[in-house]
């Protein structure tokens, strides 16, 4: 949660940037001579100031996206979710869940860590996913919930998903997948894109 104290040491910081630059500018103005013309104080003022706004601006974006962030889905669902990675998610299920066409068998099994002909068994057998498969199953379909959130619609957030992507270090998202920290990533973002923040 954004708790009370850092909120009081972002606004003692905002403080403290905001007479700095007011500082920074009177002792300026000490020091001009018959060659400086007031002009040139009044643009290191609004320089100054407008350094002061994007200060600002910047910290109340990350104050949302961090109260973003923090928002889970309710007790019941969270309950439901892990009922469901317990039992193993069945192969009839996996089938249906977002994103399940955006990957082919090989990338699967990739992201899965299993092997394709194990996949092959799951699907021949319908044998259930062990609860590590069914949670990252799982995690993914949140990701392609989001990603359609973010992006208005599947295939878009699938392009993206293809694209290198100069944030995650030139790789694709989609070749991230395979552990929690490259899911994270996304997730990240996926919240930077959200608000606009793209670099």
């Amino acid at each position: 949660m954004w708790n009370t104290e850092t909120e009081n040491n972002r606004s003692l910081r905002l403080q403290f940037v905001t007479s700095f630059h007011f500082y920074k500018c009177r002792s300026q103005i000490a020091t001009l001579n018959n060659n400086q013309t007031f002009l040139l104080y009044i643009c290191k003022l609004t320089l100054h100031i407008r350094q002061i706004a994007y200060f600002c601006t910047k910290y109340m974006i990350m104050k949302t996206i961090v109260e973003k962030s923090f928002k889970t889905t309710s007790n019941t669902d969270m309950l439901s979710l892990i009922e469901t990675v317990r039992k193993g998610i069945n192969f009839k299920s996996f089938l249906s869940v977002p994103g399940n066409n955006n990957f082919n068998l090989h990338e699967w099994s990739n992201i899965l860590h299993l092997s394709e002909r194990t996949m092959q068994r799951y699907k021949k057998e319908s044998i259930p996913f062990e609860p590590l498969q069914s949670e990252k199953i799982l995690q993914i379909a949140l990701i392609f919930q989001k990603g359609k959130e973010v992006f208005g619609d599947e295939k878009k957030f699938s392009q993206w998903l293809s694209a290198e992507n100069l944030s995650l270090g030139g790789s694709k998202p989609k070749e991230l997948l395979d552990n929690v920290f490259g899911i994270q990533m996304i997730e990240n973002e996926l919240i930077k894109i959200e608000y606009g923040i793209l670099a």
